[in-house]
């Protein structure tokens, strides 16, 4: 077992992580109570409302999360009569999540309250270093998808 072992709070994966956890914390304080949603919930309904019409196979893949947890946080959001479920026109097997007008206006504060969150914790970053961030998140999610292309790959050979 090596012995230098890199702190968790050094490695940049566990820090990402770390950030974003707190950051979508923020947002989940300011309006769970008003909507009475967790967060997976709002999660995907900012998603929804962002790609719609989406699958429940394109949730999944947007949202890193597993399908039965998809399957249930959708089911909650008909319930509430924040989304609908319909067959696709194009394809009678696949179902298609669209917001209603009710999930629209709570999407649309959610948005709000991101933005606004957004731009309080990025204060901190001057213009450069907005940009720079910016080009190190696009390399590091190719990154991540050459990585992940690569372990498809060495599985189904």
């Amino acid at each position: 077992m090596p012995t230098t072992l890199q702190p968790l709070d050094r490695r940049i994966n566990y820090r990402f992580n770390q950030i974003s956890h707190r950051w979508s914390s923020l947002v989940v304080s300011m309006a769970r109570k008003k909507y009475k949603l967790n967060p997976a919930e709002m999660k995907m309904l900012s998603v929804i409302g962002c790609y719609q019409p989406v699958s429940p196979s394109d949730l999944v893949d947007r949202t890193s999360s597993d399908s039965p947890k998809v399957a249930r946080v959708v089911t909650r959001l008909v319930e509430e009569g924040l989304i609908e479920r319909e067959q696709d026109s194009a394809d009678g097997r696949r179902a298609v999540l669209t917001v209603t007008k009710r999930g629209a206006a709570i999407n649309q504060e959610l948005d709000r309250l991101s933005h606004e969150v957004e731009e309080r914790v990025t204060s901190v970053l001057t213009a450069d270093d907005r940009k720079h961030l910016e080009a190190i998140l696009d390399k590091l999610d190719f990154g991540v998808h050459a990585v992940t292309k690569d372990i498809a790959g060495s599985r189904s050979a």
